[in-house]
């Protein structure tokens, strides 16, 4: 199941609210006077100038501030140049509840329990969707999917789960489907280009799975239990480049 937040172009209203400092790196919001509600630019002070960082204020609580810095070093932007954060797809849990196990039938099921580990987040992997000259309009000819399953950690001494059921068995899926439209900037434009790209991000976490009846009392006094990492979200964005 997915959860997603949409994000629409806007007018900035250079009206300076101050949000914190990184280091020796100033990050700064902007409020916006536009026809769509709570959306900010921020911005990101570097050497020789700023970078923008265009974002639905919905879409804050998912990142710190340490996040936009890591974007403009991560693709080496230059003064000028803007980051747009356009979409969050997040991972649901999926109760046990809403599924029929194949062991109901014979009296009894495997009842899992998964728990994250706290502050384990991190970037899994990261991937190109297309680039758009200024001015120009691309349409996509071939369907653009990631899809991603929990892990579970393998090797000496590691168990391994009677079923990937519950959690264990969901996973987290990004789509860009033929015929989609990806925008250059407009042919007024001080970018060149924009590109298109996709963040997975996902978390460690740890698992216990029980065989209990239809009561939910354990049956034996077997319990397995590992480790694992799932996928916790995606984030698309684009990058504008300033001609150089």
């Amino acid at each position: 199941m997915l959860k997603r937040i949409m994000f629409f172009s806007v007018v900035l209203l250079s009206i300076t609210i101050l949000l914190g400092e990184f280091l020796n790196t100033n990050i700064e919001a902007y409020a916006n006077l536009i026809d769509v509600d709570d959306y900010e630019t921020i911005v990101v002070k570097i050497d020789g100038g700023e970078v923008y960082v265009n974002i639905d204020e919905n879409l804050l609580d998912f990142f710190d501030d340490t996040y936009f810095l890591e974007l403009v070093k991560e693709y080496d932007l230059a003064p000028g140049d803007r980051i747009n954060i356009t979409d969050v797809y997040e991972f649901e849990e999926i109760s046990e509840q809403t599924m029929m196990p194949p062991q109901a039938r014979m009296g009894f099921h495997y009842q899992t329990t998964v728990t994250p580990v706290r502050n384990s987040e991190r970037v899994n992997s990261r991937h190109f969707i297309t680039s758009v000259a200024r001015g120009e309009t691309l349409t996509l000819s071939k369907t653009f999917t990631r899809t991603y399953t929990v892990g579970i950690t393998t090797g000496t001494g590691q168990q391994r789960p009677w079923q990937m059921n519950g959690s264990l068995g969901a996973s987290l899926t990004f789509t860009r489907s033929v015929g989609q439209q990806f925008v250059g900037p407009p042919e007024t434009s001080r970018y060149n280009t924009r590109e298109f790209r996709v963040r997975l991000y996902n978390e460690s976490i740890n698992w216990t799975q029980r065989r209990v009846n239809l009561n939910g009392t354990s049956i034996g006094e077997e319990t397995r239990s590992g480790t694992g990492a799932r996928p916790t979200r995606f984030v698309s964005y684009s990058l504008d480049r300033l001609t150089r």
